[in-house]
């Protein structure tokens, strides 16, 4: 079903945008820029891809809990593990508020739907 989805990214270089996105259960689509974002969610956790025709970044983001997201090269066959710590996780139907560190650097991102 399309939606209205507010999107902030406040972090090393803070975005806000506002896009045309999908939702298929309990999974947001929306292209950024040249972005392809999906995110997919679940009760104490949400995963956040973000990919392009250069790279793809895998962010495991699990309430109070320290996990390894990825970042990696297309067509390079390199893959980075990164550490991530989920400071605040918020899930409700219209919402979602995810504060994180990403290898030192704090990030928050907020999707809503405004329809």
């Amino acid at each position: 079903m399309q939606k209205k989805l507010k999107i902030s990214i406040k972090g090393i270089e803070p975005k806000d945008i506002c896009v045309d996105g999908i939702k298929l259960d309990n999974t947001y689509k929306y292209l950024e820029d040249d972005l392809m974002v999906l995110i997919t969610y679940y009760k104490d956790n949400i995963i956040i891809k973000r990919s392009n025709s250069e790279y793809r970044i895998t962010l495991n983001l699990k309430k109070n809990k320290h996990t390894i997201s990825t970042y990696e090269f297309i067509g390079g066959n390199k893959v980075f593990e990164l550490n991530t710590i989920t400071n605040k996780l918020l899930i409700s139907d219209n919402k979602i508020i995810v504060k994180y560190n990403l290898e030192g650097n704090d990030f928050e991102f907020i999707l809503e739907v405004v329809e």
